[in-house]
């Protein structure tokens, strides 16, 4: 396998530290802004060389398995993420799920709310078994092929992304597509593995297919730093789940001192040094041509340095 030096696709930094080893793997950590990912890595064909065996058939040992079992099995999920969303699906919305597995999310918003509902996923077992058991055509192909050859302009009322992020050599050129494809007002769905959950398992996280593992605090970065707003956060004490829309002054956006906490359950001397080294992670991103800080950060790093006295 051949592999290469990459520098943190959140912040550009090349400074990180030894996290983990495996064999033929590296996980770092970045420490600017405290990312998790693979260096050095393998190249970009053999990851697509990787993927073309199919996903599903070398992770999840699906190849053999019925239909109708692999859909039950992702029902549970599919449901939980539908129940998260409550609140922003209304009747004949239009949807994209980018990475949309066996399309059981879609079927939901379909047979509820009556959703023009628009599936992509590049494994072959995904788009066979939504034919088979819900009769979705899901677009057996990558966001970018999608784009080159079958959207014709059109735009999405919510975008889902779940379990995708964390998968991506290039996570920025998925973050600039993303507004492009959302109408005025729209939201996008993030949810990836949650790198700082208390129940983390390190065999489970740090796989090859993981080219970074977000926390909620560089999840939070890598959103604003496209110009979306949280605006709701899920349960971090599990994998993450994230709601943002656009950057607008209409919704009320989602506190950070929970994205901090959450990545850093710790005293309060080490929160604040931690919050020293968030803050030092900030001043890196806006070198980067970031001329903003998001409000709801500044004001958690006050409250949570300068702590009121009971």
């Amino acid at each position: 396998m051949n592999l290469i030096e990459v520098p943190c696709s959140n912040c550009g930094s090349r400074d990180a530290e030894l996290l983990d080893v495996r064999p033929g793997m590296t996980n770092v950590q970045c420490r600017r802004c405290g990312l998790i990912y693979i260096n050095p890595r393998a190249t970009e064909a053999e990851y697509a060389a990787y993927y073309a065996k199919g996903f599903t058939q070398e992770f999840n040992q699906a190849a053999a398995a019925k239909p109708e079992d692999l859909t039950a099995q992702a029902q549970p999920k599919s449901e939980r993420i539908v129940k998260f969303l409550d609140g922003e699906l209304r009747s004949g919305m239009s949807v994209l799920d980018i990475g949309c597995g066996y399309g059981n999310v879609l079927a939901i918003l379909r047979d509820k709310f009556g959703a023009d509902v628009t599936g992509l996923e590049p494994d072959p077992k995904g788009p066979e078994v939504a034919k088979k058991v819900f009769g979705l055509d899901v677009y057996p192909v990558t966001l970018d092929e999608y784009l080159e050859k079958h959207n014709a302009g059109k735009k999405f009322d919510l975008i889902i992304l779940h379990q995708v992020l964390e998968h991506l050599l290039e996570p920025d050129e998925m973050g600039a597509a993303l507004s492009r494809l959302m109408r005025p007002g729209a939201s996008v769905y993030v949810g990836t593995p949650n790198a700082s959950w208390p129940g983390c398992d390190r065999k489970s996280f740090y796989r090859f297919p993981h080219v970074t593992n977000p926390t909620p605090y560089t999840l939070g970065l890598f959103l604003w730093r496209h110009g979306f707003k949280l605006v709701k956060i899920g349960d971090l004490h599990k994998p993450l789940a994230f709601l943002a829309v656009v950057r607008t002054d209409e919704r009320e956006a989602a506190p950070w001192t929970m994205l901090l906490k959450a990545s850093w359950p710790m005293s309060r001397l080490r929160r604040r040094m931690k919050l020293a080294f968030a803050w030092h992670s900030l001043r890196g991103l806006r070198k980067r041509n970031m001329r903003f800080v998001p409000a709801p950060l500044k004001q958690t790093i006050k409250a949570l340095v300068r702590p009121k006295k009971t």
